[in-house]
């Protein structure tokens, strides 16, 4: 599953703004750098369609610098960047463990708005797959945070 910018014109904005910005940025440019067709990208400004946080990256990495790319992709998808400080000696597994179950819990979100999008398959209900599927990730991230929770607790106390 793919994930969507929401459904809350951030996507539509966000090609304004490159496309203000950028004269060059027309929809057929667009279309090129994305790989799609550019009446795909009419409907990604018309807001008729959302548009795919992986096509803001790539115009994003086009036409601005490396450094502000992050923070902007971020700010207009609505996510949040959390600065992971360095782990020394025996804290690197947990880090570790703890960055994977961020990575899967965000792609289980990402995945819950791709099957509730009223445009997919069961529209805002779920079908027996999508629903299958949510539940196997749901168990696979329960089972990650419990394995994260014994690792924590198997931790040798420090003494005071």
């Amino acid at each position: 599953m793919s994930q969507a910018l929401p459904c809350d014109g951030s996507g539509r904005r966000a090609l304004e703004e490159i496309q203000a910005a950028h004269p060059e940025a027309t929809d057929g440019w667009v279309a090129r750098v994305c790989g799609v067709d550019a009446s795909l990208v009419s409907r990604w400004r018309s807001g008729e369609r959302a548009m795919p946080v992986w096509a803001l990256a790539k115009l994003i990495k086009k036409t601005m610098d490396a450094s502000t790319a992050l923070g902007d992709l971020a700010s207009i998808a609505g996510c949040e960047i959390v600065k992971v400080p360095g782990a020394a000696g025996g804290g690197r597994d947990l880090l570790r463990q703890a960055a994977g179950l961020s990575g899967s819990v965000g792609r289980l979100a990402a995945d819950v708005a791709d099957a509730t999008d009223p445009e997919s398959d069961g529209g805002e209900a779920l079908t027996g797959g999508e629903r299958a599927g949510l539940v196997a990730e749901i168990d696979a991230a329960m089972a990650r945070l419990a394995q994260l929770k014994a690792d924590v607790q198997a931790r040798p106390r420090a003494v005071a």
